[in-house]
């Protein structure tokens, strides 16, 4: 398990983070009921940011994470496919909270964490309907 530094978050990070801890932190647009997720930075501005859930789960309104997009390492990263969950799944939150609510990844590790390309960011930011 690594939790992910403040340095870490920029835009295109992948991480799994707790969605219960994100709310107690009052990170706008996480469900609690969520659970652990893999969450992936689209923007940072100072010391908030922007980041939507994702999901192996797919549905017509989801957008597909192609394979080119996705860098890193990992079964649970390359070994399935990828979906953005949706707007709904939009949240909005000091950075601080995404650090903590990472806690308990063990899927990555602080310098080799999973990736989305900037092809891939900018495809899902105008899926999302979300500026940079």
């Amino acid at each position: 398990m690594c939790i992910l530094n403040l340095e870490e978050i920029q835009p295109g990070i992948v991480v799994w983070c707790d969605s219960p801890t994100l709310s107690e932190y009052e990170v706008v647009g996480p469900n609690p009921d969520d659970g652990k997720h893999m969450f992936l930075c689209l923007s940072v501005y100072g010391d908030r940011s922007t980041w939507v859930m994702l999901t192996s789960k797919n549905r017509d309104d989801r957008l597909k994470l192609h394979a080119e997009w996705k860098l890193g390492y990992g079964k649970s990263w390359h070994g399935r496919d990828t979906y953005i969950s949706g707007s709904d799944r939009v949240c909005k939150g000091f950075n601080y909270a995404f650090q903590e609510a990472s806690k308990d990844d063990e899927y990555s590790m602080s310098g080799n964490r999973n990736k989305v390309t900037q092809e891939g960011l900018d495809a899902i930011r105008e899926h999302l309907n979300i500026r940079a």
